[in-house]
């Protein structure tokens, strides 16, 4: 029997202290709700997203998520899947709904015989699939800063790394996905049925607006090495030398801090097959003897390190746990209009920089992503340049200040409208539907798929319905 309770549950140190809490309805008997859950209320990593959900489940099985599903269909309830909280955009919330945390379904189910692909549950994390695929000789083959995230949520908002790679998205080969009508469909590149293959083309980034992602099989590579280069370089001297550098090197991604000088500092990853640096990348114990020489595009290598690709990728839990709160935008737009973009963007810094408050520190990113075939990825229409606005907080207990990141985030929303930019589903962003509509080619037919298995809207919210539905007019 299903009954709600309030209860207090802390988080493991491996996982994102996320300070939520919840009202938990599920049979109480050894729950363990990783994440950090306790209470009436959830929110997001970095605090600025919270709601407080009727009731919140934590399914063991595929045939427990079903009988949720079903009975907030008989309620007329709506249904969010929550993971990390990694999303700093509103895509998780629903005030009053039946949140389904995918904590108690997240196992390595199999590697398979090919070594090509494996079968994971939705619920598992990131870093947890990267211990597992090691242990195996495997990996991605690549993926974003981070790696607390669930698999179903990472994949279900687009998010991805940097070089000659799609978003992690890219990587599913075959998926399981409960629709509103409590129906288990098994969907794949293989899927011959046109409705059911319409599942598989557009639930790789569903937006958590098709249902509820319980399995996927993914495809992965044997494992490798990655040398990774950290370039403390002049902006303007790095600027046009971005061409050459990306036919040069397969991964690169780039950053600067404005008003803090002219300095850049480029990223670069390459593949190897030397030996892992003393202490890897994550636990570095002597310095490379290659700091202070010359790297990739004339600058100076600040930092240097190899060690098995996801820890080249990623930061280790710790630093995780340690580093300060943040919030922060992201921006597609198509590659070629890179260039100006950031022209126009650092004249829109240079104008607001007397708005500037200079106790918080501003970032500027960029990165790099493949073009795919999935309906609402921001890479269905070619390749993008991703360009990323944060601004941190003072310490792991405070993020950075919403005046001065609105200031910067929004300046860049509307300069990057002009080449067709259209934001990061999981990050924080001010687009309607007039925004992303006539952006994605697929936009009309998502709808359409949605509409057909979710007629009732079971899997929207404030935020989906802002971007996926015309506004009303009101009638005076």
């Amino acid at each position: 029997t299903d009954v709600a309770v309030s209860i207090a549950i802390p988080s493991p140190p491996v996982l994102p202290a996320m300070r939520v809490a919840i009202a938990v309805a599920a049979a109480v008997g050894g729950v363990q709700l990783y994440g950090g859950f306790a209470g009436l209320r959830w929110s997001d990593w970095d605090g600025r997203q919270v709601c407080r959900p009727a009731q919140y489940f934590t399914p063991g099985s595929e045939e427990e998520v079903v009988r949720v599903v079903k009975q907030a269909a008989a309620e007329g309830s709506r249904v969010k899947v929550v993971g990390a909280g990694h999303s700093f955009s509103a895509i998780a919330l629903s005030e009053g709904a039946h949140f389904i945390s995918l904590d108690n379904y997240r196992k390595f189910i199999r590697a398979e015989a090919d070594g090509q692909h494996v079968r994971v549950q939705g619920g598992m994390r990131l870093f947890e699939l990267n211990e597992e695929l090691e242990k195996r000789g495997l990996a991605l083959r690549n993926m974003g800063a981070t790696a607390e995230q669930s698999l179903a949520g990472v994949t279900s908002t687009g998010t991805h790394g940097t070089g000659r790679d799609g978003s992690i998205s890219t990587f599913i080969r075959g998926m399981r996905i409960i629709t509103a009508d409590g129906v288990v469909h098994e969907v794949s590149r293989n899927t011959t049925d046109p409705k059911e293959r319409e599942l598989f083309d557009a639930g790789r980034v569903g937006l958590g607006a098709l249902g509820v992602v319980t399995e996927m099989t993914l495809a992965v590579v044997p494992l490798f090495k990655l040398r990774l280069q950290t370039i403390s370089i002049g902006l303007d001297h790095l600027l046009p030398q971005l061409p050459q550098l990306l036919k040069d090197h397969e991964r690169v991604q780039w950053y600067y801090f404005p008003f803090t000088g002219e300095n850049a500092t480029l990223v670069v990853r390459t593949e190897t097959t030397e030996p892992k640096s003393p202490g890897g990348c994550w636990n570095i114990t002597t310095p490379s003897p290659h700091i202070g020489e010359e790297g990739p595009g004339g600058g100076t290598i600040v930092g240097d390190c190899t060690d098995v690709g996801y820890k080249a990728m990623t930061g280790s839990p710790p630093h995780y746990e340690a580093r300060s709160l943040y919030t922060e935008m992201e921006m597609f737009v198509p590659a070629e209009h890179l260039a100006e973009a950031i022209k126009d963007f650092r004249a829109y810094q240079d104008k607001v920089e007397p708005q500037h408050n200079k106790s918080w520190s501003v970032f500027t990113g960029v990165r790099y992503v493949l073009q795919d075939d999935i309906w609402m990825s921001p890479q269905y229409r070619g390749p993008s340049a991703v360009l990323s606005t944060i601004v941190q907080g003072h310490s792991e207990h405070e993020t950075g200040d919403p005046t001065e990141f609105a200031l910067f985030a929004k300046g860049m929303e509307n300069v990057t409208a002009k080449y067709g930019g259209v934001p990061h589903w999981g990050k924080m962003n001010w687009a309607a539907y007039d925004d992303v509509a006539t952006r994605y080619e697929r936009f009309g037919d998502f709808n359409k798929l949605r509409k057909r298995v979710d007629p009732a809207g079971m899997f929207m919210n404030d935020y989906l319905t802002r971007l996926l539905e015309p506004p009303t007019v009101a009638l005076v």
